[in-house]
């Protein structure tokens, strides 16, 4: 996987819905209004760039999700380190606890 070239924002618009236009039988009826005309071929040019978009955008979730992870391993492993020392220091204590008696 590639890395992007920009900083990607941290937080990405989502598509929750599709919407297709309803099927146009008269294609004069839609150059009347310029407006419906517009927003038609918006539409069209949209529908057409959805599959490329969704992969773009997984890829860009993907990134944004292994960089999050990196940034928080230190964290994490100091934590593994701390409760590890706990769990040892305790274990320790009730062998001596025990070998005492």
């Amino acid at each position: 996987m590639t890395s992007p070239s920009a900083p990607v924002p941290r937080y990405l618009p989502t598509l929750t819905e599709v919407v297709n236009p309803p099927p146009s039988s008269d294609h004069a009826s839609s150059t009347k209004n310029p407006i419906d005309a517009e927003q038609a071929l918006a539409d069209r040019i949209i529908e057409r760039l959805m599959p490329a978009m969704q992969i773009k955008l997984r890829e860009i979730v993907a990134s944004v999700i292994h960089e999050e992870i990196r940034a928080m391993e230190p964290r994490l492993m100091q934590e593994v380190q701390s409760m590890a020392r706990q769990t040892v220091s305790q274990a320790l204590a009730q062998d001596v606890e025990l070998n005492s008696v």
